[in-house]
């Protein structure tokens, strides 16, 4: 299971489609539901992957694009923020049918990025900078979203 990391709009499209196929999912029989099952883990495991800067360096190239503006002249976020959103609107999708596998792969993801940034911090307290530090902090603040 791969999905292209070439335009995020397009991804972005692709995760309403599959949010909503998931709604759906969410209301079927377990029989039906464990059709999906190692779809469901693989889509969850590459969209952690997708999401998170530390695994995605696409992300951080796209980060610097402006924020847009809506019909009504509300401001919106990037292409980026919108895909990281609807990519935790995903992962939040497959939690409510498998809550338990998911939990089981968000708790090491959760763990290891916090040991970086107690690691980091160190780094900083000898050094007074650390380069990659705003990806860090940005990882970690997805991850915490995903706990909701």
């Amino acid at each position: 299971f791969a999905l292209p990391y070439e335009e995020f709009g397009s991804i972005s499209t692709s995760l309403s489609t599959i949010k909503t196929f998931l709604e759906i999912l969410s209301t079927a029989t377990a029989t039906e539901k464990q059709t999906y099952y190692p779809a469901l883990m693989a889509l969850q495991v590459e969209m952690q992957k997708r999401i998170l800067k530390s695994s995605n360096p696409r992300i951080s190239e796209l980060e610097d694009e402006e924020q847009g503006v809506d019909e009504e002249g509300e401001e919106v976020g990037s292409e980026v923020d919108i895909f990281i959103a609807r990519g935790i609107e995903v992962i939040v999708a497959v939690s409510d049918i498998y809550p338990n596998p998911v939990i089981d792969s968000l708790y090491p993801l959760l763990g290891q990025n916090m040991e970086n940034y107690f690691r980091i911090a160190e780094v900083i307290k000898v050094r007074g900078y650390f380069p990659e530090v705003g990806n860090v902090i940005t990882d970690m603040s997805t991850i915490i979203r995903l706990f909701g």
